[in-house]
């Protein structure tokens, strides 16, 4: 049985996408699976919240942490669950 909430999934795989390098909203949609309302929705939701920030001559996103060791630690961490299943 599965537990989780897709919403929450989905921001964080694109978390995730991110703290690989900048990608635009297409990469980030098609990289996932999601629709581009969908990647739009959560990137938009991430920056209010400071998490994502977007390059203003580029259409460019990036992961932004206001909270750099914690968050590092818990994306290597994901990253390495990922890569063990």
């Amino acid at each position: 049985m599965n537990n989780t909430i897709p919403a929450v999934e989905k921001a964080v795989q694109l978390l995730l996408a991110l703290a690989e390098g900048e990608k635009t909203q297409a990469e980030l949609s098609a990289g996932l699976g999601i629709s581009m309302s969908t990647a739009y929705r959560i990137l938009t939701t991430l920056q209010a919240h400071r998490w994502v920030r977007k390059n203003s001559g580029a259409a460019l996103y990036h992961y932004r942490c206001r909270y750099r060791f914690h968050c590092h630690r818990l994306i290597r961490k994901a990253t390495l669950c990922r890569k063990t299943l």
